[in-house]
């Protein structure tokens, strides 16, 4: 949902805000540099179930202001792990072109 996503990364903003994180001191900027010489800290989540367990672990800031329940996000993570294993358990179909010949 476009909506929710959209207001999950304007919570994320108005914590980093809050809390006071500073782009410069995080690497996250001048955005003129060079960005392939530049250590990028901490990587991003490569696969879905990095990222629910990142946000399992680290969600307060969406419980900010009752825009999100407890609830919901745990409701959310639990949908979206069974999402991701019930796609790991299936074949990708280029595997049926490679090992098939379809």
């Amino acid at each position: 949902n476009p909506y929710l996503a959209f207001a999950a990364i304007l919570m994320a903003g108005i914590d980093g805000i809050q809390q006071g994180f500073n782009a410069m001191e995080l690497g996250l900027g001048p955005f003129e540099a060079d960005l392939y010489e530049k250590n990028h800290g901490e990587d991003a989540p490569r696969s879905l179930p990095e990222a629910l367990d990142s946000m399992a672990n680290d969600h307060d800031y969406l419980l900010q202001g009752n825009v999100f329940s407890e609830e919901e996000i745990k409701h959310w993570i639990r949908t979206k792990r069974a999402e991701s294993e019930a796609i790991t358990q299936r074949p990708h179909p280029h595997e049926f072109v490679l090992y098939y010949d379809l």
